[in-house]
């Protein structure tokens, strides 16, 4: 069985077609990939049939996770059961749905189940941990394979190269914004950040993980760090793993190529499992591997991490951050009960999703934990995860000795997200189409679950990063004004010599709220808007913004909580405001209206 199990671990193409095995109920019919009954679908159809007959630009990697999302969607025995939110006010017996305890509210016994440890307390074990580090190759795995839809950058990047906006193409969200001043994009930013902390360790081997739609835009951003870098030291690239997009169900829950969509960054945690086991023991030695977003400049561990990692043979590590008033719709830490084959009980961490406590009827409920609700803090999920590769490797191939590798993922498989899109065809007809996607975090989970119940070893720590230490770690570019306030503005610098990002007022953000109801808040998503909105606005003291409308704030302070409401069909420009105020040096804890009969209503806020 060891022969065997070496084997497959040395032939990682192999695996994916051992992953695809397990899935037997599915099916295919007639004609194109849209008009599947799917039932024959996972069944008969190879990857060289996928790609001769339908076109699908896959590999065995992408087809097996394909197939494991389709067996999600379509298996009804897999499915979850409903959440429901632990309330003390509101206790009631239900056997149909899961509770769930947050961290914030839970009993003190249940929160002792989990790992979890502050930064703070590595903070004051510096000396010892640092030179651990140095021993360590760190394997920094940045997701640039999404193109960033949600931040509309084509005006941004037409004035930028000088080329029509219909010649625009856009790359992944880190290729196409730049660093201020500069000729340098964020992922280049990065990659000359991996450069200077692999003086840190013994090195630092990065690896893009792209899509066909953004690894272009990766590969100039290479060639430019190259030619500014010829000796590397210590940094070295890994590559390039590719996400390729995968077919959607239609409204009558066919597959369809019609519209085509990457099926979340799950794909990523699973195939980072593949290579794992691909590796030889003398491979895996001192190396730690880390998935974050693409595009964020804060978006790696620290030596002190990876120290306190290694010193403590901790297998997984997933980074949260304490919950804020901008985290209402974020993933928090949960703890859950579960039972396993011999009918014991055991607790087990878990995500809740917003959009789950929403269909509990708990919305309001779980934005306030943590805030007003809860004795503890909240824990919220950055989407950093850290795998010390010597310490997983070993556990895995004992479980797969004793369960398969087929039984392991299919143990392992996400919590379903089926993400709904309106789109036209190009018969003219607009369709609703069913992207099914799956998270990282949500892999991770189900593996710390799976060695809970048959092992009873936990395999997750969480490392929780105070308020204070947030943007140090986890300062995400989600929305164009997110660009702005993290390298426009005054609230943060930019160290051209680290690459690194300084939070001037550390310990809060602001919560903005930027609406246009005429443009469907597509105006806000603009950064070319949203440049122009806010050229030369300081925002060091403010708590929070609210715009409802076309507004332009350029050259304004504003301070404390802000709410500006046009109901007019004109643009308001900060002239106008700085009018009102008698040409003021700053707003502050105001509420402004104008209104389409031209009145304006200005009122303090406490």
């Amino acid at each position: 069985m060891l022969f065997a199990l070496s084997f497959v671990m040395k032939k990682i193409n192999h695996i994916p077609v051992v992953v695809g095995l397990i899935f037997s109920n599915f099916a295919y019919s007639h004609q194109c990939l849209k008009n599947y009954s799917y039932k024959e679908f996972l069944n008969q159809m190879t990857l060289g049939e996928a790609k001769s007959r339908f076109g699908l630009n896959l590999d065995e990697s992408n087809f097996a996770y394909l197939k494991m999302l389709l067996k999600l969607a379509y298996d009804k025995s897999n499915n979850d059961k409903p959440i429901k939110l632990f309330d003390p006010s509101k206790q009631e017996s239900d056997s149909s749905v899961q509770t769930v305890y947050l961290v914030a509210n839970a009993p003190d016994k249940l929160v002792s189940e989990i790992n979890l440890t502050n930064y703070n307390d590595l903070l004051k074990r510096q000396a010892e941990l640092i030179p651990l580090a140095r021993g360590v190759t760190l394997n920094l795995h940045s997701m640039q394979a999404g193109t960033g839809t949600s931040v509309d950058r084509n005006s941004y990047l037409s004035k930028r190269l000088g080329i029509p906006s219909e010649k625009v193409r856009n790359g992944a969200k880190a290729t196409d914004l730049y660093i201020p001043g500069t000729d340098m994009s964020i992922a280049e930013a990065l990659m000359h950040k991996a450069f200077v902390k692999s003086d840190l360790y013994k090195g630092i081997i990065y690896t893009d993980l792209v899509s066909g739609e953004t690894q272009d835009s990766i590969e100039k951003a290479w060639k430019h760090v190259s030619a500014e870098r010829p000796d590397m030291k210590g940094l070295r690239r890994g590559g390039k793993i590719i996400q390729h997009q995968i077919p959607t169900l239609n409204d009558q829950k066919q597959l369809s190529t019609n519209r085509l969509a990457p099926g979340g960054h799950g794909f990523f945690a699973i195939n980072l499992i593949e290579r794992l086991l691909a590796k030889t023991p003398a491979e895996t030695k001192n190396q730690f591997s880390v998935i974050s977003n693409g595009e964020d400049l804060s978006g790696s561990p620290d030596p002190l991490i990876v120290a306190h990692m290694k010193k403590n043979k901790i297998p997984i590590m997933m980074v949260t951050t304490e919950k804020t008033e901008i985290d209402l719709k974020g993933g928090q830490i949960g703890i859950a009960e579960g039972r396993n084959k011999n009918g014991q009980t055991f607790f087990y961490p878990t995500i809740v999703e917003h959009a789950q406590a929403e269909r509990a009827d708990q919305k309001t409920f779980f934005e306030k934990m943590g805030l007003t609700v809860g004795t503890r803090k909240s824990l919220f999920n950055t989407n950093m995860v850290i795998i010390n590769e010597e310490v997983l490797a070993p556990l895995l191939r004992t479980e797969i000795e004793k369960i398969g590798l087929s039984n392991l993922f299919k143990e392992i498989s996400p919590a379903l997200i089926q993400n709904n899109k309106k789109q036209v065809d190009k018969d003219g007809v607009k369709r609703v189409y069913t992207q099914l996607e799956g998270a990282m975090g949500s892999i991770m989970l189900k593996l710390d679950q799976h060695f809970r119940s048959t092992n009873n070893i936990p395999l997750i720590t969480f490392m929780n990063i105070e308020r204070e230490h947030r943007t140090n770690f986890f300062a995400p570019i989600k929305t164009a004004f997110d660009y702005w306030m993290l390298l426009h503005s005054d609230r943060f610098e930019f160290n051209k010599e680290t690459f690194t990002l300084k939070d001037l007022a550390p310990g809060f953000l602001p919560t903005i709220k930027l609406q246009d109801r005429e443009t469907e808040d597509k105006h806000y998503a603009n950064v070319e808007n949203i440049l122009e909105a806010f050229n030369g606005t300081k925002i060091l003291e403010l708590d929070e913004l609210t715009i409802s409308g076309k507004v332009n704030l350029s050259g304004l302070t504003l301070k404390g909580k802000v709410e500006i409401i046009n109901q007019t069909e004109n643009p308001i420009s900060s002239e106008q405001i700085r009018i009102l105020f008698q040409h003021k040096k700053f707003i502050k804890d105001v509420k402004i209206t104008f209104e389409k009969s031209g009145l304006i209503h200005i009122e303090e806020l406490s």
